[in-house]
């Protein structure tokens, strides 16, 4: 921010409100300027925070109050946390999200796709989701169950589920005429879905399963940190480490626990396992 103060005059400068962060010192800021010329800095300190809104921000359909496991390792034990999420784990992640009762509502195989087998492990999943209208197939017919979600996609999938107004939306450099621009702007606006360092989205990247994460738990306002992680709770990867940027994110994902959440900025403190449900006949 930009502010023209006149020559000997005290003037007072309060910090902008960031989403996501916290300030460390509310005090306002006082300063003079003395010349013409003169040019002050001033500075205030953030501290960040789970940045995934407040609590009535979780879309209607999902469930934000219990915290069960979303996102399910491999046959042989790994996470895979930089592979890219496919179109039908994805319908998957969101189906066990669905509250109890809307899924046990909506719930059906019938999916009306070419390429998804009465057979196959997801078709139930992709079945509901279709009902819902969060997922779509292609104009030939087909779901592509096993393709990659792309960021674009999986904005558009996010969307779908409603989003809360987080304020101004951010700026990125390579969407703009993109199929997928509108509600790439609506949830970036949510607070839901960031871009990389050099301004970009990357609309037609594929997600990978740690990105998807990350987005999901700012969907549900779900954060845990180092502190909160009860560690005897905590599933472990052979293929994650704490030193993974999305650590803590994919350890939220993981692990079905009770929580409390901290007065000070909405982290959650872990209190205990809660039971696994089976999601198909719960």
């Amino acid at each position: 921010t930009v502010t023209r103060v006149s020559v000997g005059a005290e003037e007072t400068v309060n910090a902008p409100d960031l989403k996501g962060y916290r300030l460390a010192d509310t005090s306002p800021k006082r300063l003079r300027i003395e010349r013409a010329e003169e040019r002050n800095v001033v500075e205030f300190l953030y501290a960040a925070y789970f940045s995934g809104g407040s609590r009535g921000a979780v879309p209607e359909l999902l469930n934000g109050d219990e915290h069960f496991r979303y996102l399910l390792g491999y046959e042989d034990g790994t996470l895979r946390p930089e592979r890219s999420i496919t179109r039908e784990e994805i319908a998957a992640v969101f189906y066990r999200l669905l509250k109890g009762e809307t899924r046990k509502s909506r719930r059906t195989d019938a999916h009306g796709f070419l390429d998804v087998e009465p057979a196959r492990w997801s078709a139930t999943e992709i079945g509901t989701m279709r009902k819902i209208g969060v997922v779509q197939g292609y104009p030939e017919g087909d779901y592509k169950p096993a393709q990659p979600v792309t960021r674009a996609e999986f904005a558009v999938i996010a969307a779908r589920f409603g989003s809360a107004d987080g304020g101004g939306a951010p700026v990125f450099s390579d969407i703009r005429g993109h199929w997928a621009e509108g509600y790439i702007v609506g949830i970036g606006a949510s607070g839901w879905i960031d871009g990389y360092p050099d301004g970009t989205f990357q609309p037609n990247q594929a997600i990978t399963r740690a990105e998807a994460a990350k987005i999901i738990n700012r969907m549900l306002c779900r954060a845990v940190d180092r502190d909160g992680a009860a560690q005897t709770l905590m599933t472990r990867w052979p293929d994650l480490s704490e030193a993974h940027w999305a650590y803590y994110e994919l350890t939220e994902a993981t692990v079905s626990h009770a929580y409390t959440r901290r007065a000070s900025d909405d982290t959650e403190d872990w209190t205990g396992h809660i039971e696994e449900i089976d999601f198909d006949i719960d």
